[in-house]
């Protein structure tokens, strides 16, 4: 588990590590947990984090802010520790199956790798940026004839070993 003192600090571990999940008061010294929220969903690998805004601000808008910065879900203060237990265990959980969905979404469920939705995706990515920074790319296509012979033959784990 890591702590963090303030919202600064907290920015700063998700840029060596990105954790399970974050637990985060709104109301914080230096950066607040709207601003950190915010920051550290642009990280690599925190916009899909799990993030629990536990504070004592319930009004309305500071409800609106927290999810409009990111939050995950939010719960206020005093906390019923079972009901922070149940909705830590769930946002994990749904944040797995989510990791797992996008897996199955965009990689080969026989050999891993990236599938043809992944290639539309990062082709489409590549393009983007290239028109943007008036540049150009290339795309290398290789076809195996009679690949298909050596799975029918040989099995898919040797296509795969090779």
């Amino acid at each position: 588990m890591l702590e963090a003192a303030d919202g600064a600090q907290a920015i700063a571990l998700c840029e060596r590590v990105m954790p399970d999940i974050i637990l985060m008061d709104a109301m914080m010294p230096e950066v607040s947990g709207f601003d950190a929220c915010q920051r550290i969903r642009q990280l690599p690998g925190g916009a899909e984090l799990p993030v629990l805004m536990v504070t004592s601000l319930d009004d309305e808008d500071a409800i609106v802010r927290a999810f409009a910065a990111g939050a995950s879900d939010y719960l206020t203060k005093p906390i019923h520790f079972t009901v922070l237990k149940e909705r830590v265990g769930r946002l994990i959980k749904a944040n797995r199956a989510e990791a797992r969905a996008r897996t199955l979404a965009f990689a080969d469920a026989l050999t891993g790798l990236p599938n043809r939705a992944r290639l539309t995706q990062e082709l489409g990515l590549a393009l983007n940026q290239a028109s943007i920074n008036n540049e150009r790319i290339a795309v290398f296509f290789l076809d195996l004839d009679n690949f298909k012979n050596i799975n029918d033959s040989l099995g898919h784990r040797s296509a795969i070993c090779c």
